[in-house]
């Protein structure tokens, strides 16, 4: 079976401490990264946010109230049904949706069209799916070499994973494709690119490749999964205010509340 190890990175530490105090940092680039994220995603489906900005474009006065109408249902089928492992909205979660959707128009004295109700479901609907996927952020620690821990992201932002790389030396990992020298230390690379022959600087190469792939091997000590090979650290707000904050955000940002149509 083949492998594929990305957003890696190797610490000189196996220090509890330091780890959750960078796991807490990390969870806040990512928490300040991801509504920019999340709706650069979106942004792959247009259709949403076209029709969202399209229907209320003759009336200003709707947007902000759209907004906070979506962000309301989100947040609410979320507190109710969870997350999904599928990362869509249930059937369940849908009708519970269309339920909301109307008292949550009639506390604000709102007449939905049927274009309305429609536009609204849609984009709660991607917003939902979407966020439910990025918004399993985690960290695992592996125990690595020479006293290091090895740490893998999930659904790290482009954000998150720059700021880490910033600080630790790569360690990712394949066996699908020729990795190249700037994948390893700089000791590494200096071996690779002293080798007097191609061949001898591609036997090197293929050497560090193997040693790499040979570690994360010791490192699974023989598991299959990343929770048990290891301790899962969550990037997720704990607190269901900044959940909503987020999710807000990403609705004003959808139906153009106080930003650039």
């Amino acid at each position: 079976m083949s492998t594929k190890i990305f957003d890696a990175w190797r610490i000189n530490s196996t220090d509890i401490g330091e780890l959750v105090k960078l796991g807490n940092e990390i969870r806040e680039v990512q928490k300040k990264s991801f509504v920019d994220a999340v709706y650069n995603s979106l942004d792959f489906c247009q259709l949403a946010i076209i029709f969202a900005k399209k229907s209320v474009e003759d009336v200003e006065e709707l947007r902000p109230a759209f907004a906070s109408i979506a962000a309301n249902v989100v947040h609410k089928c979320v507190l109710m049904y969870g997350w999904t492992p599928s990362f869509t909205m249930t059937d369940a979660a849908r009708s519970y949706a269309e339920q909301l959707l109307q008292e949550e128009a009639q506390k604000r004295k709102i007449s939905l069209t049927t274009e309305h109700k429609k536009t609204l479901l849609d984009v709660a609907n991607e917003v939902y799916e979407i966020v439910s996927r990025d918004w399993q952020a985690s960290l695992t620690f592996l125990k690595g070499d020479n006293e290091s821990i090895y740490m893998k992201g999930f659904n790290l932002t482009r954000e998150t994973a720059c700021f880490i790389g910033s600080r630790y030396q790569s360690f990712e990992y394949t066996d699908q494709t020729e990795m190249s020298a700037s994948d390893f230390d700089e000791y590494t690379q200096w071996y690779i690119s002293n080798a007097k022959t191609e061949e001898e600087r591609y036997e090197r190469l293929i050497e560090a490749q193997r040693e790499r792939g040979e570690l994360w091997e010791r490192a699974f000590a023989g598991h299959s999964v990343w929770r048990d090979a290891g301790l899962s650290f969550s990037l997720v707000p704990e607190r269901l205010q900044e959940q909503f904050i987020a999710i807000h955000f990403i609705c004003k940002k959808v139906f153009g509340v106080g930003v650039e149509s």
